[in-house]
Formats: C-alpha cells, structure tokens, sequence
C-alpha cells in the first residue's frame, strides 16, 4: 500500500478525499483559494497549533463557526470560534465538489461540462507533466490554471 493510499480519508458512504501531506501543501499554497473561504459545517480543515497540540485533519463543525461552552467550565461560553483563535492556523482542505464550484461558477453547467472536462482529463495532464497522486490534486491543479493561471511545481503554486 502506497503512502498515498494510506492518507485517503472517508467522507461519505464510497466516497474518499486525498489527505496526504502533498495535497494539504497543495491548498496551502493556494492562497487565492484560502482567502476566498468562508467556512461552513462540513467543511475539512487542517489545522496547526501551537503549543503541545498535533497538528490534524478535522471536519468544521457548528461550534467552530459560532462559537461553543467550553467543555470544562459549562457555565463558561467561549464566544470566539475555534476558527478564530489566533493560537491555531486553519488551511482549508476542498473536496471536489468544492473545487468544481470555482470552475463550473464562472461559464454555467452544461457548457463548462461539454466544452472543459475533456480539457482538464486529458489535455491539461498531457500538458502539464504532473503525476497528479488523487483527482483532488488534479481538479487543484485545473481550478489553480483556470482560474489564476498558476502552475504547481512541487512546492509552491507559479
């Protein structure tokens, strides 16, 4: 089993997404994507603490974005959001319904269907020279080239 097959994470009945090291470096570095973001439940983020914390993936869940009682003190309402609190640094992981959003948003359904996803499954990997590891690093790949005309090379997005 290859590491990447290791790091594919469930998020629905037959469902997977890429969680691997590479993809979440991936959406990082796309901070077109990152500063567009507002969060809803549901959403998948990656986030890094400081202090004795991990770093892990999680799911955003309703007391992220609003605000929650404070596990240790119930009487206690923590009114600042975990996605707000400065000690954390939250990277917005998409799903591919996320990523086709951006693109789909911009022509309207049936034409971008008929006239782009033939583009981005055949000639933007022939073009583009990448060995994309999930279809979550390829629709990236895409929106990052459609939308902002930016080209991943390993490390950063050009």
């Amino acid at each position: 089993m290859t590491d990447t097959e290791k790091k594919l994470t469930r998020i629905g009945r037959n469902r997977e997404m890429d969680t691997t090291k590479e993809y979440i470096l991936m959406c990082e570095k796309a901070l077109e994507i990152q500063e567009l973001w507002k969060p809803e439940t549901g959403d998948y983020v990656y986030s890094i603490r400081n202090g004795n914390h991990k770093d892990h993936l999680r799911i955003i869940t309703n007391s992220d974005v609003v605000g929650c009682r404070n596990p240790y003190k119930p009487e206690i309402w923590n009114t600042t959001p975990i996605l707000q609190r400065k000690r954390t640094k939250n990277i917005f992981i998409p799903r591919q319904d996320h990523l086709q959003g951006m693109v789909i948003d911009n022509v309207g359904c049936e034409e971008w269907w008929e006239n782009k996803l033939f583009t981005m499954c055949y000639v933007f990997m022939q073009t583009h020279n990448m060995a994309w590891q999930s279809m979550e690093q390829l629709w990236l790949a895409f929106v990052m080239s459609e939308r902002y005309s930016k080209q991943w090379n390993g490390t950063e997005w050009k």
